[in-house]
């Protein structure tokens, strides 16, 4: 093949050589700078994709972080009810309450707690649950055992921390959208449970990324259990990439 290309150069006339020579001094310098240039290209539009996802992710981190600690502080002051407190020790107790007690109690401390729901637009609602069924219902807050059974997070074994993606089921025309928790036990020093505390948000809500309609761009959270929660965003074989 060697001799074969020799003698064909050799068989050449000057101008062609030197053509070919300029073509070659010409064509390889600029084949490696468009390389050069590709891969630059390459890694830099790499680059930028790792650093928008980075900051995604740290800002969907943040936003995520202030509802949490949003929730954490509502619980906190449904903790420190002393009104309510009182109302789920008589309760667990099985106290009978006269009617005037129960109406004071909730045109004051049910319609406070109410109003601090309300004006906090993260929130889907705060439930507290009693521990049985002895107790005058006081809507939106307060409820009994039986309506806690209906939540699918009540029949786990150990139902306290945060729970993803489960519908409303209260009430039967409550429109079912998808929900996350983060349930609470109330304990007394004396009289031991007294209560559950379920304060949700919706899941778009808590993570609105899931449902933000990008295209080519889909985003999916993990749970502590490693279980998987999509949006509206999923896009066909994602799941498997996140495995």
């Amino acid at each position: 093949m060697g001799k074969y290309w020799k003698e064909y150069w050799g068989r050449l006339k000057l101008n062609r050589k030197f053509t070919v020579v300029i073509c070659l001094l010409v064509i390889l310098p600029i084949s490696i700078l468009a390389g050069l240039l590709f891969n630059n290209m390459e890694k830099n539009v790499v680059s930028e994709n790792r650093n928008y996802i980075q900051y995604t992710m740290e800002r969907n981190k943040d936003n995520i972080g202030k509802n949490i600690d949003s929730i954490n502080m509502t619980i906190q002051f449904f903790l420190n009810d002393e009104s309510l407190l009182d109302i789920l020790v008589k309760t667990a107790n099985q106290e009978k309450m006269q009617t005037e007690e129960l109406m004071e109690f909730y045109h004051s401390d049910i319609a406070s707690l109410e109003r601090l729901v309300y004006n906090n637009t993260l929130l889907y609602g705060i439930r507290v649950y009693t521990v049985n069924d002895d107790v005058q219902e006081m809507m939106p807050i307060l409820y009994s055992r039986s309506r806690m059974n209906k939540m699918e997070w009540s029949n786990k074994e150990n139902y306290t921390g945060w729970n993803y993606n489960y519908q409303d089921m209260l009430f039967d025309n409550y429109n079912r959208v998808p929900i996350a928790s983060l349930i609470t036990n109330v304990e007394d020093y004396e009289n031991g449970h007294i209560g559950v505390i379920e304060a949700a948000v919706t899941m778009e809500n808590m993570f609105p990324s899931l449902y933000e309609d990008i295209e080519d761009e889909w985003s999916c959270f993990v749970s502590d259990e490693g279980n998987l929660y999509f949006g509206g965003n999923k896009q066909g074989s994602s799941e498997e990439y996140v495995r």
